[in-house]
């Protein structure tokens, strides 16, 4: 298993686009940008993350198979071939391998928006501690005392004393 996880992983950096033009030119001013979120707000944008890199989940092999090390290092590669193409993928840290695998993979089946210009970012919490995917290991917890909605916003302590 060890030559097929090598072997994965340069085929993973083998898969990395290659550093691009920054992403605001001066010279031909937010242009880039427009055209962007143009693309973003048609709906005619998404691709299925696995179809863009020409990936499939069956490339990688069950979690039982791999050692924690090999599955670490399978993620971080993915996640410098995300990278290269302006896509950040989210998954706390300390979280077990075997869920950061699973996650990273599943990946492939999510469709994305790939900005020409600017990063996207795959999160995987929506901030609600009971729904969180990565349980004790997400930092979703500390976002428990924000208020919620505008009302519990405008009772704060702050807004008391400036009335």
């Amino acid at each position: 298993m060890n030559r097929y996880i090598t072997q994965l992983i340069e085929d993973l950096k083998a898969l990395q686009r290659g550093p691009s033009e920054p992403w605001y030119n001066p010279e031909e001013g937010v242009e880039l940008d427009f055209a962007d979120v143009v693309r973003y707000l048609s709906s005619d944008h998404e691709q299925q993350l696995g179809e863009m890199l020409d990936l499939l989940p069956e490339q990688f092999p069950p979690v039982q198979q791999l050692t924690a090390h090999q599955m670490r290092a399978v993620v971080s590669a993915y996640t410098e071939l995300l990278s290269s193409w302006g896509i950040c993928l989210v998954i706390p840290e300390g979280v077990p391998a075997e869920i950061a695998y699973t996650t990273a993979v599943g990946t492939l089946q999510r469709e994305v928006f790939v900005s020409q210009h600017g990063m996207v970012t795959l999160e995987f919490c929506n901030y609600i501690q009971e729904e969180c995917p990565f349980g004790e290991w997400c930092h979703c917890d500390e976002y428990d005392d924000l208020p919620s909605d505008e009302n519990e916003a405008d009772d704060s302590p702050a807004d008391r004393r400036n009335p």
